[in-house]
């Protein structure tokens, strides 16, 4: 049992981390820059990954059912905005 509680404390800050650093960048960095980095596209799935990863914190805090299945769509949200951030 310490050993997931220990792996869902993880999750958590790396999922809060994820979730300011997308949300600031998309709001500030982002913006600032302009041209390709404010592509509505772009800022759109900025603020995809910070929802989602605040989501699942918020999943695999209350211990829900669900937060596997949102585990995986996470992943997937994040892994898509770090292609398009690159």
């Amino acid at each position: 049992m310490n050993q997931l509680d220990n792996q869902a404390r993880d999750a958590l800050k790396a999922l809060a981390h994820c979730a300011s650093t997308c949300h600031s960048m998309a709001l500030v960095h982002c913006l600032e820059l302009g041209g390709e980095h404010a592509r509505p596209q772009h800022l759109r799935l900025l603020m995809d990954c910070a929802e989602i990863c605040a989501t699942t914190a918020a999943f695999i805090a209350h211990k829900s059912q669900f937060h596997t299945q949102l585990c995986a769509l996470c992943v997937e949200i994040c892994e898509t905005c770090a292609e398009d951030c690159e």
